[in-house]
């Protein structure tokens, strides 16, 4: 072999390149380690942030839960309870409507009589003067065993709230049968005559019985009518003679004696003239009024000088 022929075997081996690493692989599987644990990282997160959607979910779910707990817990009393609207709350325009046409009715009556939720006890809310609606604004709290909740609510009518005539009632359930009317009487137009032919028979009944006995008649009634649709005609229309005869009978006859009293009292009352004699003067108190123009004379011995509890003559 010559010396060229070797020397341009060692070029040729010179220039070969290196095709093995400097350092082998130890580094391919550090960054696949720190990948997977930037991956956990992540995991954790997803799963803790779905932990916490799970957790608001459940606490809105109970939320919910409690507040129908607590709309049954005032539906299950009977009659609007409704009965109370929150404050604040937005009433449909057919209730704005009708506001303005009753003057003196809170919104939240008349929205209650929409929903068929308005108590018959609390007619007098229905009342016109305003500011003079008892029991307006007062209370009452409930516990509900069952579900363990208190319940606030307004406190309901009693019979006490409309007094000792019908005058009030009268106003209070004509104003409700105009507000139904208002609401109903497009679609119902029998409602209205039915509702005035009961208010006559509460009437009528008044002027013979005790106005107790027959407030009592006319509410139970009402509550009887709005447990199956205050917008049945037939209802108001014809009561059974059972229910009449609970309220409306000989032992709730207004009294004998206080009407023949009465008639006593009108019967003895004298004119104020000289055409009747002043028992005031006859009497050992006598009669010194300036506006008494009776004949001032003895009742037995016609003497202007005694009256007959000084008289000899008796």
């Amino acid at each position: 072999m010559t010396d060229s022929t070797r020397g341009r075997q060692t070029c040729s081996q010179t220039v070969v390149p290196n095709t093995q690493p400097d350092n082998p692989s130890p580094a391919a599987p550090a960054i696949s380690t720190a990948q997977r644990l930037v991956e956990l990282q992540i995991r954790n997160q997803i799963e803790e942030l779905e932990h916490q959607r799970r957790m608001r979910q459940k606490a809105e779910e109970k939320a919910d839960e409690e507040i129908r707990a607590l709309r049954r817990g005032n539906n299950s009393t009977p009659v609007n309870e409704g009965e109370d609207e929150p404050t604040g709350e937005r009433f449909p325009l057919q209730v704005l409507e009708i506001v303005q046409q009753v003057p003196g009715v809170a919104p939240k009556d008349i929205h209650l009589i929409l929903q068929h939720k308005f108590e018959a006890e609390n007619l007098t809310r229905l009342r016109n003067d305003v500011g003079t609606r008892p029991r307006e604004d007062s209370q009452t709290a409930e516990f509900d065993p069952t579900t363990r909740q208190l319940t606030v609510k307004r406190a309901r009518g009693s019979t006490k709230d409309f007094g000792d005539t019908p005058l009030l009632w009268i106003e209070c359930f004509t104003t409700y049968t105009r507000i139904i009317g208002l609401l109903f009487a497009a679609e119902h137009p029998s409602v209205l005559p039915a509702m005035l032919h009961f208010m006559a028979r509460v009437i009528r009944h008044s002027h013979a019985y005790d106005w107790l006995s027959v407030l009592q008649f006319a509410l139970a009634w009402h509550k009887q009518v709005a447990a199956t649709s205050v917008l049945d005609p037939t209802a108001w229309q014809k009561v059974p003679d059972e229910w009449t005869a609970y309220y409306i009978n000989p032992s709730t006859v207004k009294s004998v004696k206080k009407a023949k009293s009465t008639q006593n009292v009108k019967a003895t009352a004298q004119p104020n003239d000289k055409s009747t004699i002043c028992d005031n003067f006859n009497a050992s108190k006598g009669c010194s009024a300036d506006w008494c123009h009776r004949s001032h004379t003895c009742k037995i011995c016609n003497s202007d000088t005694h009256g007959a509890v000084n008289c000899r003559k008796k």
